[in-house]
């Protein structure tokens, strides 16, 4: 009676590769950017060594052609994008510290610009190379919310020093006004209570009228207070 045929140790391990395989891609697949591993060799040179599907999605680029030839990345960046996309590769690479950038990508086919946030964790890789194993996310929506958000704030923030200003005038405005009309009044009332100082001094009888019209100044300076 022969016994049933097992796997081989070889067939095992295959097995294993192919499912570890299969959770990986289920896994790349379900992430909303491009899931990117990019090697930076002794003498400073980028190449991706693996691209997830979206990279077409998200760069406009396929991902044989990145793959082939990494510079076609640089050359859709932005020239400033591109700029400190470099120098934050050579700081990563120099202290070995988390990948973190973000910048502009034009995207020819479809004449449109995205915003593009790239990070990665390094390792080194030995004789001076290192290799980055992060995402790619287009965070065009969130930056422009962010832009409308703070074009807002700049806004409300002229609008208020503009409605300072304005109060500001009006008080100015207001202050000259009650000053004229108080000190008016007050000439008024001194010119008047003089001729009736005068007049009783003089045995003078005092105008009936004249004290009346005193007393609404005095009235109208009470409601102007």
């Amino acid at each position: 009676m022969t016994s049933p045929a097992t796997d081989s140790p070889v067939d095992s391990v295959k097995d294993a590769l192919h499912e570890s395989e299969r959770r990986f891609s289920a896994i790349v697949s379900s992430i909303p950017g491009l899931v990117f591993q990019m090697h930076m060799t002794a003498d400073a040179q980028i190449v991706f060594t693996y691209l997830s599907e979206g990279c077409e999605a998200l760069l406009g680029i396929p991902a044989a052609a990145l793959l082939k030839d990494a510079q076609a990345l640089f050359n859709a960046m932005e020239e400033k994008s591109a700029s400190q996309f470099k120098h934050k590769l050579q700081q990563s690479a120099r202290q070995h510290k988390r990948l973190d950038w973000e910048g502009r990508i034009w995207i020819a086919d479809w004449q449109d610009m995205k915003w593009v946030n790239i990070r990665a964790t390094i390792q080194a890789l030995g004789q001076g190379a290192v290799q980055w194993d992060g995402i790619m996310l287009n965070i065009s929506q969130s930056k422009q919310e962010k832009q409308e958000i703070e074009q807002a704030k700049h806004d409300l923030q002229a609008l208020t020093a503009h409605l300072n200003q304005v109060k500001e005038q009006e008080r100015v405005s207001i202050a000259r006004e009650i000053h004229d009309d108080l000190g008016g009044n007050m000439t008024a009332m001194k010119l008047g209570l003089s001729t009736i100082i005068q007049k009783i001094q003089q045995g003078a009888p005092v105008d009936i009228e004249q004290a009346t019209m005193l007393q609404s100044i005095v009235n109208q300076t009470f409601d102007s207070v």
